[in-house]
């Protein structure tokens, strides 16, 4: 028979798992999963999405990037002048805008009425019948308790603008004849647009820089006068011919896109 000392000894090693043996290491309690977004946006990206950014300027530049699966348009207006750029986006650059949107629950954001300036920026999200929208602009702003969602939301936009620079560039400019006149140059870039590079605020001009990712040609299209407008193309070659202007005839009334050759 054991000794009641010894016995007790023997009975505390073998509840501790014998002598020299680690204690049992404690169970992690499961992770819960992360709350879901305070949305009604569906989980995966429609396919008759559109995503609408505006920027209204106090110099009077607009700027506005459409996004959609198909495609992106970016169009810039100043005066009497309007450039629509039509390009291909990744399709990760449009599921990330997305995924934000949804994150911060942009359905959710209320707008209310505000003494803010007639400049400032607005979304608009639209897919099939379901529409939503938010802005800083025009004597309205976000609520308060939305006012962080809604600029991280402009962020996610404002990370896809085309902004880059290239070795390519294209001139694009009003002549001062268009001063009276209302026109607007469309061009497609495909999936060469690299960023787009605006006129400084104090400019007074109408002028503006497209970088490409390549030398090609482009085909630009002219729309002008009203109420019905004529169009007018022309080709350049991006890479050799440094840009465009776009100039009015008072003898023949009309705009039209004029080549300009590489600078000597």
């Amino acid at each position: 028979m054991r000794p009641p000392v010894l016995a007790a000894l023997v009975t505390v090693l073998l509840g501790c798992g014998g002598s020299g043996s680690a204690p049992p290491s404690p169970v992690p309690a499961p992770r819960s999963d992360p709350a879901p977004p305070n949305t009604a946006l569906p989980a995966d990206l429609p396919e008759r999405l559109e995503i609408e950014y505006r920027q209204r300027a106090a110099n009077g530049d607009d700027v506005v990037l459409k996004l959609t699966p198909a495609g992106a348009r970016y169009g810039w207006a100043r005066g009497s002048a309007r450039v629509a750029l039509r390009y291909q986006l990744p399709p990760e650059a449009l599921a990330s805008v997305y995924t934000a949107l949804r994150h911060e629950g942009f359905d959710r954001i209320d707008t209310v009425p505000d003494e803010a300036v007639m400049d400032g920026t607005a979304l608009r999200l639209s897919f099939g019948a379901e529409r939503y929208s938010a802005s800083a602009m025009a004597r309205h702003a976000p609520a308060p308790a939305n006012a962080e969602a809604y600029a991280r939301c402009l962020a996610a936009v404002e990370a896809v603008l085309p902004t880059g620079r290239s070795d390519v560039v294209v001139e694009v400019r009003w002549d001062p004849s268009m001063a009276e006149q209302s026109a607007a140059l469309d061009v497609d870039v495909g999936e060469d647009l690299v960023g787009v590079q605006l006129p400084p605020s104090s400019d007074a001009g109408e002028r503006l820089e497209l970088h490409l990712a390549r030398a090609r040609p482009l085909e630009l299209q002219l729309r002008h006068g009203s109420p019905t407008p004529s169009a007018i193309t022309r080709t350049l070659q991006a890479g050799s011919d440094r840009g465009v202007e776009v100039v009015f005839d008072a003898e023949r009334g009309e705009a039209s896109p004029r080549i300009l050759a590489p600078e000597p």
